[in-house]
């Protein structure tokens, strides 16, 4: 192995250690890094980052720059100034009446004082030549910033350079070398590191002001419950144990750092990269924003920690175990949206839940997939997360053979679904339990044409996904050169799952037969945009196929199979029927294996479908077709019966014979 520059070797880690220059503004000794790898390879990397870097600084040091001490004088001095400056403008305006300077450019003394702390700060960072970025201004939107301060601050930032290169006048910054012992011929270089030590002072001055006109309500409420807070302790999961302990409402904070990036920040920077760069679209970022809440919630109420410095990798681990214990069921009642996060937990843990299932390996990984680019998002920030490892919780898919993960039903089966009342008559609409009975199960002289009704058909002969069926409008639906299709595409209620998803189906004869055309015309000339608007609940943010998955409850566990087994049923009939795999391909939306079967082809023409669609099994010869009839309430254009008042916000009919009139 060559020798790397400046780097040397302590048992398995490789360390890159420079002797600072010999200068009277610089220590004697040396400065030792761990290069934290034992990868040979990446040492060297590192080790050539960090020689670079530190050439430059050296060289500063040459030049002439201010020590520790000096820097911390100034920024006393110049704060102590801006405090006695505030104060007495603060005096004046009280005899005034009150009345703001001209100087606060129409804020109130809070607003102010934080958009000058943010200004000064800029200044004197590394982002003193740039104007806040969208994603920054959302952040600021977020702590509470008005318009108007963002105006104001987009304005004094614009006059950065317009009076010199420094933010103070020569005379000030030589004043203030020779109050921490300089002389008054200092270079320019030195001058300059005073001013931005100067714009720190200011910053932290402003945010004083700032603060003292802000109420901490748990501030008070520890001065005015010393013994606890009113609310009392909270339960929550142990990180130990895995089991449920009373927890204080807000622990010590032992785990935060002053100064430190609250994990909030970095949140809100994430989405509106994401977001931004259309990488995200809003059930991504609602997704995202409810597991960090959920994780950042839990380091806060449990650990103390509300910034990202104070993470560790033992708090990934005991997050990781509370992960593997939570019930799948979690976060679905209107309660739990204000639930503090330790309570929470306690509800949806052990001994509480008692729930047996607990959530699928791919839900887990999408938890440490959000968490891990929220890491790598505060990286970008300049926030060391080397130490963090979310890979490690990673869990792969058991070795199994796909094709047993999930059975594809028989067709006896597929066959005897079909012959459900819900198809060939049922005594109501209602799928809930009555005195014993489910109308919507119960032989009758009803056939509702519906998403329960409809929906299934759309899956056995075209194979489509269930949030596929579930979001279409009615749009979706029209004709190619004379011929009824539909079209599966990103629309406003829902997206698709990839690109390749996005395809066109020529209708199947039967769903022509038994009037989907027909049905959908009648749902337009209603003014509906969705194809099945009896799936939709005012207020409810919960997929539309949730709500088919529960009318179709019976009937699947009757015949044994869900929407998605029509699925596969559809891709495996075609199959044993000799079509082949790059046409099924095109049909489920999936993306081609090869070259010559994708990128160099296109998906089958509308015009060819029907000869291959037509092989699918037929299941539903049996039913006659019917006259169109909506439910009731959809025909009426209500709200739905089983809607949540709670959700409406308004009266909601219910009457129990409205769809058997």
């Amino acid at each position: 192995m060559s020798m790397i520059p400046h780097v040397f070797r302590r048992g398995a880690i490789y360390y890159w250690r420079r002797r600072l220059p010999c200068d009277g503004r610089c220590r004697m000794g040396c400065v030792s890094v761990s290069l934290r790898t034992a990868d040979t390879r990446l040492a060297r990397m590192k080790a050539i980052s960090l020689t670079a870097r530190s050439l430059a600084d050296f060289e500063q040091v040459r030049r002439g720059m201010l020590s520790r001490e000096q820097i911390n004088a100034v920024i006393r001095i110049k704060a102590r100034q801006v405090d006695e400056e505030l104060t007495a403008q603060l005096v004046h305006d009280q005899i005034n009446g009150g009345l703001p300077s001209e100087g606060m450019m129409g804020l109130a003394w809070d607003q102010h004082a934080t958009v000058m702390a943010e200004t000064n700060r800029r200044r004197a960072s590394a982002l003193a030549d740039k104007s806040p970025t969208a994603g920054e201004i959302e952040i600021l939107k977020a702590r509470g910033w008005t318009p108007q301060m963002l105006h104001v601050l987009e304005g004094v930032l614009g006059l950065r350079g317009y009076f010199g290169s420094t933010a103070h006048r020569k005379e000030h910054l030589q004043d203030l070398a020779r109050e921490i012992g300089l002389t008054d011929n200092e270079p320019e270089e030195v001058l300059r590191h005073i001013d931005m030590a100067a714009l720190r002072g200011s910053a932290a001055a402003y945010d004083k002001f700032a603060k003292a006109f802000a109420i901490n309500p748990d501030d008070d409420l520890t001065v005015a419950f010393p013994e606890g807070r009113p609310d009392g302790a909270v339960k929550s999961l142990s990180p130990d144990n895995e089991s449920v302990a009373s927890l204080p409402a807000k622990p010590s904070s032992a785990g935060t750092r002053p100064g430190g990036t609250k994990i909030q920040e970095i949140v809100e920077a994430l989405v509106s990269d994401k977001t931004g760069e259309a990488e995200w679209d809003a059930k991504s970022a609602s997704q995202a924003r409810a597991i960090i809440k959920l994780f950042s919630g839990y380091l806060s109420e449990v650990h103390g920690i509300d910034e990202l410095e104070g993470i560790r990798q033992k708090h990934l681990d005991q997050f990781d175990g509370i992960l593997k214990v939570l019930n799948p069921r979690h976060g679905k009642a209107a309660e739990d949206k204000t639930l503090p996060v330790s309570r929470y937990l306690a509800k949806y843990t052990p001994p509480a839940s008692k729930h047996d299932g607990k959530l699928s390996t791919k839900t887990r990984n999408r938890y440490w997939v959000f968490i891990g680019q929220l890491f790598a998002r505060a990286k970008k920030r300049g926030i060391d997360t080397s130490g963090l490892n979310v890979s490690l919780f990673w869990v792969k898919a058991a070795d199994v053979d796909a094709r047993s993960e999930r059975e594809k039903p028989a067709t006896d089966r597929v066959r005897a679904f079909f012959s459900l009342p819900v198809f060939t008559g049922s005594a109501g609409a209602d799928s809930r339990k009555v005195k014993g009975e489910r109308a919507m199960y119960t032989a009758g002289p009803h056939v509702f044409h519906r998403a329960a009704y409809f929906a299934p058909m759309l899956a056995q002969y075209h194979g489509f996904r269930r949030e596929e069926i579930c979001g279409l409008v009615v749009g979706d639906v029209g004709d190619t050169n004379g011929q009824p299709t539909v079209v599966i595409r990103k629309n406003a209620q829902r997206r698709i799952k990839n690109a390749q998803s996005e395809r066109i189906h020529a209708l199947h004869p039967e769903l022509i037969r038994l009037g989907f055309v027909e049905y959908v015309e009648k749902i337009r000339s209603l003014g509906y945009s969705l194809v099945f608007p009896d799936l939709v609940s005012p207020g409810s943010t919960l997929p539309l196929g949730d709500r088919l998955y529960d009318e179709l409850r019976p009937g699947f566990k009757a015949c044994g199979f869900t929407t998605h087994q029509l699925r596969h049923f559809f891709n495996n009939d075609l199959k044993q029927k000799g079509v082949s795999e790059e046409v099924r391909r095109d049909f489920m939306g999936h993306k081609g294996e090869s070259e010559s079967s994708y990128r160099y082809a296109d998906a089958i023409y509308v015009e060819h479908q029907l000869e291959k669609l037509t092989l699918v099994e037929n299941v539903t010869a049996h039913l006659q077709r019917q006259d169109i009839k909506l439910l009731a309430w959809v025909e009426r254009r209500l709200v739905a019966p089983w809607a949540r008042e709670s959700r409406t916000g308004r009266s909601i009919p219910r009457r129990q014979d409205a769809d058997v009139d």
